[in-house]
């Protein structure tokens, strides 16, 4: 099996892959045209990548590509609709790099509470103004509000309590009772816990329902001199409507990771707005960029190749386009020796059927198999007829026909 990594990856896992017998093409500085070159003269089976962005057009180019990994969380750069199209696998990390982030988050709720850019930036210049920054708050008993309380959320709310935070937060997929076994004061809405929060950071995907939520409306529910944190995604802020606010309310910080039309490049020149605002402290999208998320991620991913080279298979916590719910309303279930299922799929597709799912389950030492194949079939009759049919091949044991709820 053959695997591209375009993007910085664990020398270790590299090496591990390579012992395995995988042949490893590695270059990190990929992207747009020459990561499709490369697709398409190298024609490997798996690719992986961190934020490199993986088009539609790429993946229409690469017919050898089965499976795209993302080493983090989130698979905002990947084209995963023509991935789905063109029968690839997508997976990514999650949880790897939760603690980096959240260690991050941290670092920016102490250099917006004591200006810690504008510390360093004066002592570089010769300059010592210590009553410049002696009027700040503190953080011990201010309220920290989460948006988001999954893995990086839940390592966030646990730096964050041993400064001495309160935390709230709120998830549409995390109860109330979880939140409040976890420490978490619950809300069940963001415009609820923006009301009550000194502080407020994001942890969600880029959805169309989360896509510049932070904006006018939001801020407007929020304190005077509140601090938003962005360490998710570019995309959730409205940047014009967030620019006018850094400018309407002089309490107002904006710590962030991540921008809209940031570079696919490691290392160019980066003039933005928000980026250059004297209220906001920026990282260059680094939330994940520790050695040790860096490890962790290449384990997983290592995990995931290993398994795959072996198998063909993918972890259901790791994949991201697979349909989690079924179309079938009804399913074939064939009892035999091995050698009936011989034609029936051609027979469904004639019947009109779409098939779902199909599995073939061996019994020990081969002695006969079970398959079930899941339909999406309007023509019951021609089904009916099918399913007789095979009831009288030699090597059916038995076949029936199961109307799913």
């Amino acid at each position: 099996m053959k695997v591209l990594v375009a993007d910085l990856f664990s020398q270790a896992a590299l090496e591990e892959m390579s012992n395995s017998g995988i042949q490893v093409i590695y270059n990190h500085a990929l992207n747009g045209d020459s990561l499709k070159a490369v697709l398409q003269s190298e024609a490997p089976e798996v690719l992986v990548v961190r934020s490199t962005k993986v088009t539609g057009d790429m993946i229409a180019s690469s017919p050898s590509l089965e499976f795209i990994i993302r080493a983090g969380a989130g698979v905002d750069n990947i084209d995963c609709v023509a991935a789905s199209k063109n029968s690839i696998y997508v997976a990514n990390c999650p949880g790897k790099n939760s603690v980096a982030v959240a260690e991050l988050v941290m670092g920016h709720i102490l250099s917006v509470d004591r200006r810690l850019p504008e510390n360093y930036s004066l002592l570089k210049q010769g300059k010592w103004n210590k009553g410049a920054f002696s009027e700040c708050t503190g953080i011990k008993g201010r309220k920290l509000g989460i948006i988001g309380l999954g893995a990086i959320g839940k390592e966030v709310s646990i730096r964050a309590k041993s400064f001495g935070l309160e935390v709230c937060g709120t998830d549409p997929f995390v109860s109330s009772s979880q939140a409040h076994a976890l420490g978490i004061e619950y809300f069940n809405t963001a415009e609820e816990v923006a009301r009550v929060s000194d502080i407020i950071t994001f942890h969600v995907p880029s959805t169309p329902q989360t896509k510049g939520m932070i904006n006018s409306s939001f801020l407007a529910l929020c304190k005077e001199n509140v601090v938003i944190i962005n360490t998710s995604r570019g995309d959730l802020a409205n940047e014009t409507e967030l620019l006018r606010e850094l400018e309407a309310k002089p309490g107002f910080w904006y710590a962030c990771d991540v921008y809209l039309g940031e570079p696919a490049a490691k290392e160019c020149d980066f003039v933005h707005a928000l980026a250059q605002h004297p209220k906001v402290y920026g990282s260059h999208h680094i939330g994940a960029s520790t050695k040790q998320a860096e490890t962790a991620i290449g384990l997983e991913a290592l995990r995931m190749i290993l398994q795959y080279s072996k198998t063909r298979k993918v972890d259901a916590g790791n994949l991201v386009n697979m349909q989690t719910t079924t179309k079938a309303n009804v399913s074939v279930n064939v009892r035999h020796h091995g050698q009936a299922l011989a034609g029936l799929l051609t027979s469904l597709v004639d019947c009109g059927c779409k098939v779902q799912e199909i599995e073939n389950k061996p019994f020990r030492d081969g002695a006969a198999y079970t398959a079930t194949v899941y339909l999406d079939c309007k023509n019951l009759e021609c089904l009916q007829g099918i399913v007789a049919e095979l009831n009288g091949k030699e090597g059916v044991i038995h076949a029936n026909l199961v109307h799913l709820g």
